[in-house]
């Protein structure tokens, strides 16, 4: 039987392939689930219609995040800390100040999206990536200074 998988299964292929199937493991497996409708040409049309409006809302998603990204790169945060000998802080910079400190710039980023290697526990200057997409990202610059 000819089906068009509406979701991905493990070893036999990805959301819109027309694949063949025995037919009981299409009827008792995979349309109980949603994972498959029959190869129909109405079918086919519908899924490709519904794979181009997708497809136009992650161009569109892909845009902003793109502009969002253009706006925070480059930009500088300081955080003022207490200090103890050798320029060590008492606390630190964590990416929930990172993240607090964006907002209150006005940029609404999930803390998942910051990447730096552990809490920051000296003073200077230290680059942050914003990771939000596998080909966008920003860079910001985190300047920590002592308290006076």
């Amino acid at each position: 039987m000819d089906v068009i998988l509406t979701g991905n299964v493990s070893n036999l292929g990805r959301t819109g392939d027309k694949v063949k199937v025995a037919d009981g493991y299409a009827r008792n497996f995979l349309f109980p689930r949603g994972l498959a409708i029959r190869s129909t040409a109405k079918n086919a049309k519908q899924l490709e219609h519904q794979k181009r409006i997708i497809q136009r809302k992650l161009e569109r998603e892909l845009l902003e995040t793109r502009s969002q990204a253009e706006k925070l790169d480059g930009l500088e945060l300081t955080f003022e800390r207490n200090v103890g000998d050798d320029e060590k802080l008492f606390g630190s910079v964590t990416v929930r100040d990172i993240e607090q400190a964006l907002h209150e710039h006005g940029f609404d980023i999930d803390r998942r999206l910051i990447k730096i290697d552990g809490p920051l526990k000296k003073l200077g200057t230290v680059p942050v990536t914003l990771k939000f997409h596998a080909t966008i990202s920003a860079t910001i610059k985190v300047c920590i200074v002592a308290t006076q």
